[in-house]
């Protein structure tokens, strides 16, 4: 069933917990934005206000895939996106000028 079908009211939004309302978020977006800028957007958001779902989620993405140099790839990639924040929060970027 695609996440559109699912119907969600405003409880079963507040049911939901952080690991699987993430998981819904992603999969609504790879229906609807295709893995887009919106994507992309959820995407850093998720990463900079909880980290720890963001790992968790690509536990959860890469735990059917036998390669495991993918999931340490991934793992890579989030670890240097969140090395570039700290350097961009120490000492700011050309946007905050």
């Amino acid at each position: 069933m695609s996440v559109s079908e699912l119907h969600l009211s405003s409880d079963d939004l507040i049911a939901l917990s952080d690991q699987r309302l993430v998981q819904l978020i992603y999969d609504a977006l790879c229906e609807e934005d295709g893995g887009g800028t919106f994507f992309g957007l959820v995407d850093e958001l998720v990463e900079r206000t909880h980290p720890e779902l963001a790992r968790a989620d690509l536990l959860r993405t890469h735990s059917d895939h036998e390669d495991a140099n993918d999931l340490l790839d991934s793992l890579e990639s989030l670890r240097r996106r969140q090395a570039a924040r700290l350097l961009r929060d120490t000492f700011g970027s050309e946007s905050d000028a």
